[in-house]
Formats: structure tokens, C-alpha cells, sequence
């Protein structure tokens, strides 16, 4: 297979294709920069007859074409590749091996008893890194051995290293160290159900009960006399009322992507090339402690206003989100109900009345 490049050629433009011409040259393109400049594309084998033939003209290589373009473009780069290989060699070490594993707990006992659940399971220092799966499946085992200590537990990477915290299970501890407890209650409601495991039930179901009424008593009563006492266990739900109020700025600030991008690097945190977007999403291609590689997704930021509708929903939204928080995964929202509501140009507020179910019992001696 013939092989061309591109040559540039300047002076006496026509006597050197003649020239060509002669001696059976083949000029395959011939595109004029100007009167008295050419590019013009040959075979290979064809550039030192060229030469020797039209030496009244200067003639010099432009571009090589296909294949010999890549090389020259990979020799003239090769230490800038040199230098990206050797990166991502560092980037797969840095990405798939543990250094180090930090677990977060005041209790040395409690320490100690993960870091030796972890080895078992294969995660300790200098050892290959496991997928998210693999460590929600390995946590949920630990928990589930070590039911009677442990009430949670979280494994984090963080680049070459992982996070463990623990919560030790107090529960059950507090439950042996008292004889006597009751279950409280720690706020206005009315009961909507009762899970009693240990103790007398003093309450029903559609009861009102205040903040401090016993619910669930340690005493255990028989023929309207105390035959003993007990620490009482169990979980009390009822609907509590709450009056919340919201606020929201109508104008927001959105972003309008411009379809430009490009990849940049980082090394020690350092970034390798210039920022060149005021505004800009980063989607990481590789990332960890010391090197990434990612792309850079310009975007313009524009203004805009919720409509009534979409105000309302965001604050609707705004209210869930607050309860979920404050509820965490003891109660949810049962109804709500606008109050007052003012709308104008710039802002919305609204009142809202809130009624939940949620846990509403706590043990107390």
C-alpha cells in the first residue's frame, strides 16, 4: 500500500509542476495558500525525486498522512503519554488498594471487636478494595452477629483508605443495668398504636396523652396490688400536630448547558490545565486520592421564577424534606393543611398545619 504525505512548496509554482509532469511525477491534490504557495499531496517514494528535480523551488515536508501521522504525533507527545501512563498505574494502585482503615468509636472494646470482624471478612491494610455491594452485604452480616453490641455501622473509602463508624447497641445495656423503668411519653398526642414486650399498659389506642404520662409501666400489677417490678419495653405511636411555617424565593438561579467540554487533570490536587469555563459540571472519568481525570461540561447561569404551582410544590417538598429529617425513620406525615398563604412577585410563605404518627414513647426510671 503507497504511502503520501503532504508537501508545502513555494516559488515557481508552475515550472515544478511541469517539472512533475515530465518525469511522471503524480501530484495527487493540489491546494494553493497563494500565487506562490502550495500544498500539495505525493507518495512517499516520490519526495527525493521531487526534490532532486525541482531544487530551483523550496519544497519541505507539511504533514504526513494515516498511519506515520499518528507516530510522528505519538513521538512528539511521548513524554507527555510517558508521563500519563505511568499516572494511570499510580491511579489504578491508588484506586484499588486500602492503606489504611480508621475506626471511629470511644470505646476501645467496641474497636477492637469490628477491626477483628473486618479481618475476617478480608478488609484490613494493604488488602484489595471491595465493591459498595460487597461492603453493604459485609456490614449487614457484622451487625447481624453482633446484634447484642452493635447498633450500626457504616464503611467508607475514602481514597486509599476506609472510614468505619460504629454505634454500640445502649439499649439493651440500659435495659440490664435498671430493674425499674417505665415508657414516657415525650409529647402531646393521640395513641394510634401500642407494641408492648414487657410491662403494663396503661393506655389505649384514640387516648390523649400529655408529654411525661407513663404509657407503658414498670410495675406489674395483679388484683389492683404491685407484685413486682420490671424495666417496661415497647413502642408507642400516636399523631402529634405541628404548625410550620415556609418561605421561598420565587427567582432561582438554573444553569443552561452550551454543549462545550472538554478533559482536564488533576495531580496532588493540582489542576494540569487552566481553567478556560467560568461555569462548570465536572463527570469524573477516574478519581482518587492523588490523580483524576475527568471532563469539564460548560454551562451558563441563568434566572428564572417558579410558577404558583411549581412554588408551591417546591415548599411542599421543602416540608417533607425537613420531616423526613426530623422523624428520621420513626414517624411519617399523615396530612397537612395550608393555613395562610401570601403570594407575590418575589416570595412565597405559607403556614401549614402538620399531623404526623410517630414514635412518641422513651424509657425513663
Amino acid at each position: 500500500m503507497s504511502k503520501f504525505i503532504l508537501i508545502s512548496v513555494k516559488n515557481n509554482i508552475n515550472r515544478f509542476i511541469n517539472k512533475c509532469k515530465d518525469k511522471n511525477i503524480e501530484l495527487f491534490k493540489i491546494n494553493y495558500i497563494d500565487k506562490n504557495n502550495i500544498v500539495v499531496k505525493i507518495k512517499k517514494d516520490d519526495f527525493d525525486k521531487i526534490k532532486l528535480y525541482n531544487f530551483y523551488s523550496d519544497i519541505d515536508i507539511y504533514k504526513s498522512i494515516g498511519i506515520d501521522n499518528i507516530k510522528e504525533l505519538i513521538f512528539s507527545q511521548k513524554y507527555f503519554i510517558l508521563v500519563f501512563i505511568l499516572l494511570l498505574i499510580l491511579s489504578f494502585y491508588a484506586t484499588n488498594f486500602i492503606l489504611d482503615i480508621n475506626i471511629i468509636h470511644s470505646n476501645i472494646k467496641i474497636r477492637e471487636l469490628v477491626k477483628e470482624e473486618l479481618e475476617y471478612y478480608g478488609i484490613k491494610k494493604f488488602s484489595y478494595k471491595k465493591d459498595f455491594n460487597e461492603l453493604e452485604k459485609i456490614k449487614e452480616e457484622i451487625l447481624e452477629n453482633n446484634k447484642d453490641k452493635l447498633e450500626w455501622l457504616s464503611i467508607t473509602n475514602i481514597g486509599m483508605k476506609y472510614v468505619i463508624r460504629v454505634e454500640e447497641r445502649i439499649k439493651d445495656n440500659l435495659e440490664k443495668e435498671l430493674d425499674y423503668c417505665n415508657i414516657i411519653s415525650n409529647k402531646e398526642a393521640l395513641i394510634t398504636k401500642i407494641i408492648a414486650t414487657k410491662g403494663e399498659v396503661l393506655v389505649n389506642v384514640n387516648d390523649f396523652v400529655h408529654k411525661d404520662d407513663i404509657l407503658i409501666s414498670g410495675n406489674i400489677l395483679f388484683n389492683d396490688g404491685i407484685m413486682g417490678t420490671t424495666c417496661a419495653s415497647g413502642k408507642v405511636y400516636g399523631n402529634v400536630w405541628y404548625n410550620t411555617n415556609v418561605s421561598l424565593n420565587r427567582i432561582y438561579k438554573d444553569k443552561e448547558y452550551t454543549g462545550k467540554k472538554r478533559i482536564n487533570f488533576t495531580f496532588n490536587h493540582k489542576v494540569l490545565r487552566k481553567n478556560i469555563y467560568e461555569h462548570f459540571d465536572k463527570k469524573y472519568i477516574i478519581k482518587n486520592r492523588f490523580f483524576t481525570i475527568y471532563k469539564e461540561i460548560e454551562y451558563k447561569e441563568i434566572e428564572k421564577k417558579y410558577t404558583d404551582e411549581e412554588a408551591i410544590k417546591k415548599i411542599n417538598d421543602t416540608i417533607d424534606e425537613k420531616f423526613k429529617i426530623k422523624l428520621k425513620d420513626k414517624g411519617n406525615i399523615i396530612s397537612k393543611k395550608v393555613l395562610k398563604k401570601d403570594i407575590n412577585n418575589s416570595t412565597i410563605y405559607m403556614n401549614v398545619f402538620v399531623v404526623t404518627e410517630e414514635e412518641i414513647g422513651k424509657t425513663s426510671n
